[in-house]
């Protein structure tokens, strides 16, 4: 069976048709924040496109995601990792995935 890997650009025309497609969905950024913290998960796409492709997206699901991706515990923890604020006021923040 052959595995097909997006590319950024794919995944970025998929992301932008899809919020064309459902303007003011809240569900369609968070379906996206979820899947793309998958393929960063995975080793699919790295953190740069991540942070990139995560830019396109509303702020819904935002925190869940990294409950799921982090730990509940760890973001809460972590206060400056729930922000709130769009994509150009956040601090930056490094997620590096530890190994089991």
């Amino acid at each position: 069976m052959a595995v097909i890997i997006p590319e950024e650009a794919e995944l970025r025309s998929r992301i932008l048709a899809h919020l064309a497609s459902r303007p003011g969905n809240p569900y369609v950024g968070a379906v996206w924040s979820g899947y793309l913290a998958g393929l960063l998960e995975w080793g699919v796409i790295d953190g740069n496109v991540h942070s990139r492709l995560s830019d396109l997206l509303p702020m819904a699901g935002e925190s869940e995601t990294l409950d799921v991706m982090l730990g509940p515990d760890y973001v809460d923890a972590h206060p400056e990792l729930r922000t709130g604020a769009r994509p150009e006021q956040r601090r930056p923040v490094r997620i590096v995935p530890t190994s089991a």
